[in-house]
């Protein structure tokens, strides 16, 4: 039995469209052995047969390499939600094509592996940063291999998904995407490109934010997806200081310092942690269902036990930069974040 593990990947990234994508931290896992008959588990029934995208991919490994094909055991466990934007189906056609390379012991390297993906999922930006990790914009020179260049991304930056409880498909969102467009857009895009990959590998917010302005799949695909405009204009956090005076008074306190009182640190912790007004959560902590987020409000509250504590603690969760932290420094925030001086 050999067991495979295939990061989740968010491709299009920015505005690297059919180029840029990146690794993170949700997981598909696969195991495969040999059998007499083929069996999939795991997966709902109707994926239970040859036609599975994990088999299929198996199938084309080893008629790549001149093998016959034959029958195994697959079981699926995967965390990564399925025609939601983060590459379900490459973490099926990498473990399909690496379960292959084993089960027959041929070796493959990365390049190889890479090309074989593509020729089966079509395009470089998922598949790629699924084998190779981190941020992976990749292109293809006529009449050679693919070349997918490697971008180590910050830690100092964290990244949230919102799923909706809706599919958008792949096969869906290609076609409404035009197939010529401007040589001003192309032009908007390429020097943005270079500043995305820049900026994810040095964490710079401000430059990740000024490159991030697409004009090739964005403007097109966001009809796609009702709520693409509310779910924007939740991630700007210097438009909710501005349009909602809760948040701005808590805020503001931490930033001044000014936590005096018990009923001064409760209007605090109420703002911050339960939500900006009485009749609606604040948009922020739409991540509660998120794991991140859970052990971040631990640790909130274990510093709320010590008042003094907390009034020097920016306990606010920053959508920019996807984390929420009860230690950052108040003026950090206030200066890098919030850009309020």
């Amino acid at each position: 039995m050999i067991k495979i593990t295939v990061p989740a990947t968010s491709a299009n990234l920015g505005i690297g469209y059919d180029t840029l994508g990146m690794a993170v931290g949700l997981y598909s896992h696969f195991t495969f052995e040999r059998a007499d008959k083929l069996t999939i588990t795991g997966c709902p029934k109707e994926f239970q047969n040859e036609n599975n995208l994990v088999y299929v991919s198996f199938v084309d490994a080893l008629a790549a390499w001149g093998e016959p094909a034959f029958p195994v055991a697959i079981d699926i466990q995967t965390d990564v939600p399925v025609a939601r934007g983060l590459g379900s189906s490459s973490t099926c056609v990498v473990a399909g094509i690496m379960a292959a390379a084993a089960l027959t012991g041929h070796t493959v390297d990365c390049a190889e592996l890479v090309r074989i993906a593509i020729e089966v999922e079509g395009h470089p930006d998922n598949v790629a940063p699924a084998i190779l990790g981190g941020a992976v914009c990749s292109f293809t020179p006529t009449d050679s291999l693919p070349q997918c260049l490697r971008y180590e991304v910050s830690d100092r930056l964290r990244f949230i998904t919102v799923i909706p409880p809706y599919e958008v498909h792949t096969s869906e969102a290609r076609k409404v995407v035009p197939q010529e467009i401007p040589l001003s857009t192309a032009v908007w895009q390429m020097g943005r490109i270079a500043g995305m990959t820049r900026g994810l590998e040095t964490g710079d917010l401000d430059l990740i934010a000024a490159a991030n302005d697409d004009r090739i799949q964005e403007p097109y695909r966001r009809r796609l997806i009702p709520d693409y405009n509310a779910v924007r204009d939740t991630y700007d956090p210097k438009a909710l200081y501005a349009s909602d005076e809760r948040i701005r008074r808590a805020l503001d306190t931490l930033i001044d310092g000014t936590v005096e009182t018990d009923d001064d640190q409760k209007e605090l912790y109420t703002a911050i942690l339960e939500g900006a007004s009485w009749h609606r959560p604040d948009n922020y902590f739409i991540l509660r269902d998120f794991e991140s987020y859970r052990e971040a409000r631990l640790h909130a509250l274990t510093d709320w036990k010590d008042r003094v504590s907390f009034g020097k603690k920016c306990l606010y969760n920053i959508a920019a930069a996807g984390m929420f932290s009860s230690d950052r420094a108040i003026r950090q925030y206030a200066e890098t974040i919030w850009e309020l001086h």
